[in-house]
């Protein structure tokens, strides 16, 4: 239970600092073109938390471009989404985490 708690509470604190233009207290934008998916960006790292409620999130796996996130349903062999990022990311330092529904991405923006 307390795993549960500890998910639900990330990514509340995680949508409520967007919201408030400032993460762990660094200036971020947020871009809210699609309602199920959030994009937090800052100097250095882009989150995306994605809403899969109503998808087997265990059979969802997550593929980066240098502009673009894949998000695939490896049960089915079908692309979900395709979600343009708003800055240039270095694909290999894609890290992404599963939580009741949400999917919780980070990457590293390239320098340069």
């Amino acid at each position: 239970m307390r795993k549960l708690y500890k998910g639900v509470d990330k990514i509340l604190c995680l949508l409520i600092e967007a919201r408030r233009k400032v993460v762990f207290g660094i200036p971020v934008s947020t871009s809210i073109e699609d309602p199920e998916v959030d994009i937090i960006t800052n100097r250095n790292q882009l989150m995306v938390l994605i809403d899969l409620r109503g998808r087997d999130i265990d059979k969802i796996t997550v593929k980066a471009s240098r502009n673009q996130l894949y998000v695939y349903d490896i049960g089915t062999k079908n692309v979900i989404k395709i979600i343009q990022l708003p800055k240039e990311v270095e694909p290999e330092s894609l890290k992404y985490e599963k939580y009741f529904g949400t999917c919780i991405i980070s990457l590293r923006v390239k320098n340069g």
